[in-house]
């Protein structure tokens, strides 16, 4: 949460949001929060962990086609989701795609990506 830096004017997006643990935690932070992910019941789960209303939204999507236009969030958050991607450089384009000029994307991930790129990508982030 420290590096996302979100706050009451934060519009935030969480991909792979699975049931909902860093969206909420935006939201906590008083960030407007849209978790997104591929599995129906995933957003179900999330919807019924939901603290208060208007906390945090969640949607079924593919984070290869984001539903969203380019610039729309300031922040974009990711834990778990890169990994299990089929196209890794379609996702990672999206990302930024959806990020304002100047906004912050954040993967959390254990794992060293093998693309030189993406290793260089993620670290300076």
């Amino acid at each position: 949460m420290d590096l996302a830096g979100p706050g009451r004017d934060t519009r935030a997006l969480d991909l792979a949001t699975g049931t909902g643990d860093i969206a909420f935690g935006l939201a906590a932070e008083g960030a407007r929060v849209v978790g997104l992910d591929v599995t129906l019941r995933m957003i179900q789960l999330a919807r019924a962990k939901i603290p208060t209303r208007g906390s945090a939204g969640f949607t079924v999507g593919d984070m290869l086609a984001l539903p969203f236009p380019d610039g729309s969030f300031d922040v974009v958050t990711i834990g778990y989701g890169l990994r299990n991607v089929s196209d890794l450089d379609t996702a990672i384009a999206e990302l930024f795609r959806v990020v304002r000029p100047g906004g912050r994307v954040l993967s959390l991930d254990f794992n060293r990506p093998t693309n030189r790129g993406v290793r260089c990508c993620i670290s300076l982030i």
